[in-house]
């Protein structure tokens, strides 16, 4: 909410939960966030796992914005946390390269601990996702894009093939 302030934009959350717990302290900070009015708070109930949810939530963004190329569609896990103006600066990329899909970024890690061997196995992890998932957004060499921050022309995440792949995208391990 925080980065809409920044941006000529409004958005819609499209947020899942699993408990009404959750739902009211998705919606007490909502509401509370100086700027809520710059978005409306969509709750979705899932718990058959993020797979299943992220599904939902596309089917709902399709409902509402599926013919608008110029709209936006984020990914973005509950922990994850952006910098400030990070859609300032990333969203004009999407306007000045018209075949641009997708937009991703390599991310660090903040955890709220004092415990060091934990930040350095998240620094680790992070690190080997970087290098694993080639999350190189402009580069051409993006091979993956990550769910915990990534961005979408909605026209493309709206389409009913991509929804299926994302509900049922799976690794099998030879072994």
């Amino acid at each position: 909410l925080s980065n809409l302030a920044s941006v000529p934009c409004t958005a819609t959350l499209i947020v899942s939960t699993g408990s009404d717990e959750d739902d009211a302290i998705v919606t007490a900070a909502f509401c509370s966030h100086p700027c809520h009015y710059k978005a409306e708070l969509v709750l979705q109930r899932q718990n058959q796992g993020k797979r299943i949810a992220m599904g939902h939530a596309l089917r709902a963004v399709a409902r509402r914005y599926k013919d608008e190329f110029n709209s936006v569609t984020l990914f973005m896990d509950g922990d994850s946390y952006l910098e400030p103006n990070t859609l300032k600066k990333s969203l004009p990329f999407f306007t000045t390269f018209k075949d641009l899909g997708a937009l991703t970024t390599n991310e660090v890690a903040f955890i709220n601990t004092r415990s060091s061997w934990y930040k350095d196995w998240f620094n680790l992890k992070f690190g080997q996702r970087h290098i694993l998932f080639q999350s190189h957004s402009l580069s051409n060499k993006v091979l993956t894009l990550t769910g915990r921050f990534s961005m979408f022309r909605t026209c493309i995440v709206t389409e009913p093939e991509f929804i299926q792949q994302m509900e049922h995208d799976i690794l099998s391990h030879w072994a």
